[in-house]
């Protein structure tokens, strides 16, 4: 929540080549002039920017693939989702690209309520583990039915607020594909930036998706690690 990394931000895109970025709590407007070129939506502090369509990328990707490419990106809709009776939203977009459609949702997922909840229930006590533990599940649960309601290629993506291994993973239908989990290398730590010890930060993709490419991106554009991945529809 930090206007000031927004530079840092589109830099790494850039870099990366990257056609879709889903961010978290990125709610001042004076991100927007570092976005040039992008088409940008939002619910609350959650943005999705898209590369506008037949606009290459301005550096090639390390596999050789950025500058002079025309892209095939734009978004078609888009609207917010409550994934919890909490303040914060996710946000959907549905996007044509190279002809087909697919679907993103960009979530951050709160661990505890946000309005105070006896100063959120005293951190690290027993009823602020019970407090996230149904959190997490009840935004899990909500993100499964989205999945489920889905008939093509989807995306899910964002802070989950959620290591691997945590019960409220088995929420997921089978068919749910973490990008790291399958292709990154590493622990893939995206919390904190500066000391690195949570893998909090995840992509999933729906089977339509062949996996190329993950990895962390350190920069400075927030107090979490970027989390990036090269997908291609099949």
């Amino acid at each position: 929540n930090e206007w000031r990394h927004a530079a840092h931000a589109r830099g790494a895109l850039d870099m990366l080549g990257a056609d879709v970025a889903l961010t978290q709590e990125a709610v001042d407007l004076r991100f927007l002039p570092h976005f040039v070129g992008f088409d940008c939506v939002r619910s609350q502090g959650q943005r999705i920017f898209v590369r506008q369509a037949g606009r290459p990328g301005p550096s090639p990707t390390p596999e050789g693939n950025g500058a002079g490419q025309a892209r095939g990106v734009r978004i078609i809709s888009d609207g917010p989702v409550h994934l919890c009776e909490e303040w914060r939203l996710a946000h959907e977009a549905s996007l044509e690209v190279d002809g087909r459609h697919v679907d993103v949702l960009d979530v951050h997922f709160v661990v505890s309520g946000n309005r105070g909840e006896a100063n959120r229930v005293a951190l690290r006590s027993p009823e602020y583990f019970q407090a996230t533990e149904r959190y997490r599940r009840l935004q899990m649960q909500q993100v499964a039915g989205w999945i489920q309601s889905r008939s093509g290629p989807w995306i899910v993506a964002g802070d989950f607020n959620t290591p691997p291994g945590a019960r409220a993973w088995r929420e997921l239908p089978a068919n749910v594909h973490d990008v790291f989990s399958e292709r990154g290398k590493g622990f893939g730590y995206t919390y904190r930036e500066d000391l690195p010890l949570w893998r909090i930060d995840h992509i999933l993709v729906s089977p339509h998706f062949r996996i190329l490419d993950v990895k962390t991106v350190r920069a400075p554009i927030s107090d979490h690690l970027g989390l990036w991945a090269k997908l291609q529809l099949q």
